[in-house]
Order: C-alpha cells, then structure tokens, then sequence
C-alpha cells in the first residue's frame, strides 16, 4: 500500500509548491527507516543532532526550521555512498508507484541547493533572480502568494529554488540583505566554490553539477555565519558591512591550517646595531628599506620558483625594542626561535600580545572606505595589474594542465582531453570558468580560456 501524502486543507497555499509540500512524509519516514535499520544510521543521527544542538532551528536565536529541513534532506551526504536522504528515496522502490509530477519533484529536491541571488527585477507577477555564483537567472514564481512581503530591486537573497531556472519557486525562506552586501557574498560564494574544486569531493562529479555540489557542501559555512550574525528572516532587512567578511567569522584559519590568533611579540634589545648588522647577513628574511621592516618569507617552491611567497611574519625595530608580529601562535613560536637563534645573545623576550580576529573593534566607515580605495589604488597600478596576470598566466598555461585536478576525475587536462567523456568533462569545467570570471572585477586580469581550449585541442568559443 502506498504512503498517503496528504496534508490538512489548512497548510496549503494553493501553489505548485503543494507537490513538493506533499512529499516530505516520505522522506521523514525514509529518515527514520535509515536511522532504526540501517548501517547509516547512527552517522546520520548524529549529524541531525549536532546541527539542531548547534544551529538550534525554528528557536528565535537559530535557523529558520525550512533551511534546516532541507539541509537535512536535501544536502547532508553520509555513508559509504555519500547519497543525501533525497537521492535514496529516488532509488527507493516504492518511489516507481509514485505518480507525475511526484518523481519530478523529488528530482527537483536532490538536485536543489541554496545560495545567493540578487533580486534584478521584483515583478510583480515574477521575481527574477541572479545567481552570484554563475551569473544565471532564475525566474520565482507566486513569490507574494508564498512570503507576503513584496521583494525590492537590489535586494540579496540567501534561498533555495526548487525546478527549472524559467519556472522556479522559493522552498525556503529567504535571508535578506541590503543590496551594498552583493559584492561581499559574491566573493564569499567564489571562494567557498573554488575551495570545493580543489578538494577530493570534486572528484567524479559531473561539470554541470560542480557550482551545485559545492553550494551543497558549503551549507554548513552559511548556516554558522547566519548563526553568528543572527540575521533576520525575510519580513526584515538585514545590512552587513562593505567589507566581507562582514561580522563574527564561523573559524578562521591560516595557510598552514593554524587558527588565527593576532600575535605580537616584544623583545628588548641589547645592541640594536650588531642586531642589524646579523640580520644583513641572512638569507631567511626580506628586508624592506622604505619603511625599514624585515619579513619571514615561506620558502621558494622549487617546482614554482616563481609563485609568490606567503608572508609567515614581519618585524622592526621601534624604540629600543624589537617588535614580531604573526597571524598564529604556531607562527609566532617559529618566528620566535628563529629571532633568539640568529640574535643569540642580543635579544630577550618581554611579552607576546595575542587577539583574535573576533575581538577586534568593528571599522567604522570612514575606515572601510580609506581600505577599499587603498586597495582599488593599488590593484590598479600596472605593475600590480603585470605581476598577477603573469602568474595567472604562468599557472593556468604552464602548471595547471599537467596538474590533477579533482573535478576531471583526478586526471591531468592533458589526460583528460585524450577521451570523449574527458573531453565533455572539461568543456564543462573551462565553460564554468568562463562564467566564473565574467562576474569579477574589471580591474582583474583575465585568463584567455579559448587559448586553454585550443592547448588543450577543443574547439575556442
């Protein structure tokens, strides 16, 4: 006998998002079925319960209940085959007695993520959104009918979109931000996808399915910065400041994979001027004359001489006194001993100041504006504009093709590009690139995709 799918008279709204309204009974009973029975079960228990523990959803302080829901049932990957409760109940049996549009909509549920959009154009009839991350449109349908509270040009919305990009409909209720936030989550949004490209969870997913996986993955980030912020739902608009990352981070890490912990070190100084001279003797750190400051420079890749270095500390003389500062407390140790061990005898450690970034003073914007115009000053000098265009162009025609790369299913570009599902695979991830940088600044150099395309022997743009 098949599951009835009936819900009260009372929660419906009389839209298509019913359909999908209907199926939720039958994918809390596939819950319950995998945790009572199944060897994936206590992993997914405990997955539920850390993020209720946490996120606490549906309290005032916590996530709104539809975000967690759908995370639950939509994006949560566990077990040996990583397959979300969605994608099971798909496989399920008793999902081929389901009648149209049943199976479509669940389709819609698996493959469906949140993310952020920007509102172009408010209706009336349909909301039209683009999607940070691609660049796509999507048009929302029966958005009034839904949420009430008419949407504004501008606006950015955190959401979940369920169908097909020209008849989509709002599954979750929208977290709402100003419209000077655009740029900030665009970056946040690029940033969490390019880490997922990276990674071995990109390895064997299709290229049309990669910006969606990693979204999907990255709902654990968002749900902890919402956390934090303790931003409203969508009756309310919620502001973050011009900079991202604009309020309490979730946890900040360095390259090293050290928590960031502000470190400054004081040390008082015996003989400044045998201090410099040692100093002007070594290799291991970069002296900058203009404002008489030495950085700890990591060591040259001897793979890629000429990738830039990752500045690992910096310090000066100010006063009478040495002072060393790093962004760990790891860093700082290793800068430390390397200080005493080169200055043997000429040092001796007085305080180390630590901060973390939580507890630094917000900027006020006047501060914010001088940073941004600094740093549009500086990325538009054309020396700046020449060394990162030769690096990117040094990595993406030189390293990157001979390079593994997770979402060709760990094969080199060269390798793939030798085989007809190679060769889909990366059309898909050079046109995804080609998307990726039509949504950055202008002041950013350009990679030329067709050149990688014809290196790579598939046919340019």
């Amino acid at each position: 006998m098949a599951p009835d799918f009936s819900f009260p008279d009372e929660q419906r709204t009389g839209t298509p998002i019913d359909e999908y309204f209907a199926l939720l009974p039958f994918l809390t009973l596939h819950m319950q079925k995998v945790i009572q029975f199944e060897k994936d079960g206590p992993e997914l228990k405990k997955a539920r319960s850390r993020y209720e523990k946490r996120y606490r959803p549906g309290k005032d302080d916590g996530i709104l209940d539809s975000h967690y829901v759908s995370w639950l049932y939509f994006d949560l990957r566990f077990g040996k085959s990583r397959r979300t409760i969605a994608e099971r109940v798909l496989d399920d049996p008793m999902t081929a007695r389901l009648v149209e549009p049943g199976p479509t909509c669940l389709k819609h549920m698996a493959e469906s993520y949140a993310t952020f959009y920007e509102v172009i154009d408010p209706g009336p009839d349909v909301v039209v959104l683009d999607e940070l991350g691609t660049g796509r449109h999507w048009n929302v349908l029966f958005f009034r009918e839904l949420f009430g509270t008419p949407p504004g040009k501008g606006e950015v919305w955190y959401t979940r979109l369920l169908g097909p990009p020209e008849r989509v409909l709002s599954y979750t209720t929208p977290y709402v931000y100003a419209p000077e936030t655009r740029a900030q989550f665009e970056r946040g949004v690029r940033g969490l996808t390019n880490d997922y490209l990276k990674s071995q969870l990109s390895i064997g997913v299709p290229a049309d399915r990669l910006f969606a996986e990693s979204q999907k993955e990255s709902a654990l980030f968002w749900a902890e910065y919402i956390r934090v912020s303790n931003s409203p739902s969508r009756t309310m608009l919620s502001s973050v400041p011009s900079e991202w990352p604009g309020t309490r981070l979730p946890h900040l890490v360095n390259t090293d994979r050290d928590d960031i912990v502000l470190t400054e070190m004081h040390f008082r100084v015996k003989d400044e001027a045998a201090a410099r001279r040692r100093l002007a003797a070594l290799k291991s750190f970069d002296y900058d004359e203009g404002d008489d400051t030495w950085t700890w420079l990591k060591v040259k890749s001897r793979v890629s001489p000429d990738e830039p270095r990752t500045s690992l500390g910096t310090f000066s003389f100010k006063e009478g006194r040495l002072v060393a500062e790093a962004n760990s407390r790891e860093r700082a140790a290793r800068l430390e001993a390397k200080l005493l061990g080169h200055l043997r005898g000429l040092l001796v450690l007085e305080k180390a100041l630590y901060r973390r970034v939580d507890d630094l003073p917000p900027r006020s914007p006047e501060e914010l504006a001088a940073h941004r115009k600094e740093n549009e000053e500086l990325n538009a000098r054309p020396e700046v504009q020449a060394a990162l265009r030769k690096y990117l162009e040094k990595h993406y025609f030189e390293k990157w093709p001979r390079e593994k790369v997770p979402a060709l299913g760990n094969l080199t570009p060269l390798q793939a590009a030798k085989t007809e599902k190679g060769r889909e695979k990366l059309t898909g991830l050079l046109d995804y690139y080609d998307r990726m940088q039509e949504g950055e600044p202008a002041t950013r150099p350009r990679i030329d995709i067709n050149r990688l395309r014809r290196m790579l022997g598939l046919p340019p743009k």
